[in-house]
């Protein structure tokens, strides 16, 4: 009988979370308003919580998702009416309906994911909305707690939070250390990597933080790894920025951001032979060149002509050294100043590729691709991210 009972539950969820795909956002207000009085679901009430429940997997093995639901749904109240809808994956959308508001609606969540904790074992992370009386309004309030659940990386499984714990949350500017960086990788001391990425992502990331901090830090390491790819001629592989931070994306705590990154540069270490990492004087001179002047016009020619040297045969040894012809690395210069200028300031993007030396905005476009596997606006966006 239970089991037919949870089959119907199932089924029921399974029907109405199709018939809720206003959640996207696409809807105007008007459509919103008559879409919701034809599922016969009243637009204005009293006091209603959206939550979004996302339940850590390896937790999930004995149970089906429709029990975490019927748990749920029956341990509510006679003034309480909680409707739950399955998102798909792990993830669950609680929308709880009250006579009034209540005092704090994180604790009347934070009880539900006590009781499932304790009785069914079940382990899950929830973002609280704010108190809403419109219903044509939860598209956007679904995407207010959709992402809040950025902070399952810092407070982690077992965690409630709502929208005035983000509002608490502190900014602290960390420092990556590019050059320390470099020096480990080219020293290949896997050991050294290890405690320097402990530091930066374990250490230095406080309960209290705002997921900004942590962004940052993922992106910057990021560009790193793109940029010793990109000096020290790597092949690709197929690698490209975004397969990095895909992987990310996916993490559910900051210790497997860090062993993604640790995997990431121990295979970087492997493929990088210092010992052909010498360079002449005078390409040394030019390298050093470029990057005090690399807003200027600059060309092999030019720079042949002022160190008295035949401009092919200058192009070949700087390219025998560096792994790359001398207009490429001028342009990997370029890029490297307009990435740190996308993410962090708020200059238009012609006036950046101005500023480090493009005449052309379009093609300040196409190289910085080439370079990052995305373009100047999509690595900007990624920051928001």
């Amino acid at each position: 009988m239970e089991k037919m009972v949870l089959a119907e539950a199932e089924k029921r969820i399974l029907q109405e979370f199709e018939n809720f795909k206003f959640l996207n956002g696409e809807m105007k207000k008007e459509e919103r308003y008559q879409y919701l009085k034809e599922i016969d679901v009243k637009t204005e009430v009293k006091a209603a919580y959206a939550a979004l429940m996302r339940i850590q997997i390896s937790t999930l093995e004995r149970h089906r998702i429709t029990e975490v639901i019927h748990f749920a749904l029956t341990r509510n109240n006679t003034k309480e009416k909680l409707q739950i809808y399955y998102l798909g994956s792990s993830h669950l959308l609680l929308l709880l309906y009250l006579p009034k508001q209540l005092l704090s609606s994180k604790e009347w969540f934070s009880n539900l994911q006590h009781d499932l904790k304790v009785q069914m074992g079940i382990c899950s992370f929830i973002t609280v909305s704010n108190c809403f009386t419109d219903l044509t309004e939860l598209p956007e309030i679904y995407q207010t707690i959709e992402k809040m659940q950025r902070y399952l990386l810092i407070d982690g499984y077992g965690s409630c939070i709502d929208e005035t714990d983000i509002l608490n949350r502190t900014y602290t500017n960390i420092i990556v250390n590019k050059e320390e960086l470099v020096y480990f990788v080219l020293q290949k001391d896997i050991s050294a990597i290890n405690q320097y990425l402990e530091e930066l992502l374990i250490n230095n990331i406080q309960k209290s933080a705002s997921i900004g901090v942590i962004c940052e830090i993922i992106i910057r390491l990021a560009l790193i790894l793109e940029e010793i790819r990109l000096e020290y001629n790597l092949p690709e592989k197929g690698r490209q920025l975004f397969d990095t931070v895909e992987k990310i994306h996916k993490a559910e705590n900051v210790d497997l951001i860090k062993t993604i990154f640790l995997s990431e540069i121990t295979e970087l270490v492997s493929r990088i032979d210092t010992e052909n990492i010498q360079y002449s004087p005078v390409v040394r001179q030019i390298a050093a060149e470029v990057k005090n002047d690399y807003q200027n016009n600059m060309n092999l020619k030019t720079l042949a002509s002022k160190y008295h040297m035949n401009t092919s045969y200058l192009g070949q040894i700087f390219q025998k050294e560096i792994g790359c012809p001398f207009s490429q690395y001028l342009n990997n210069v370029r890029n490297d100043v307009a990435k740190n200028l996308l993410l962090t300031t708020n200059m238009r993007i012609s006036d950046i590729a101005h500023k480090v030396g493009y005449s052309n905005t379009s093609y300040f476009y196409r190289k910085f691709k080439q370079s990052y596997g995305v373009s100047p606006m999509e690595l900007r966006n990624t920051k928001n991210y």
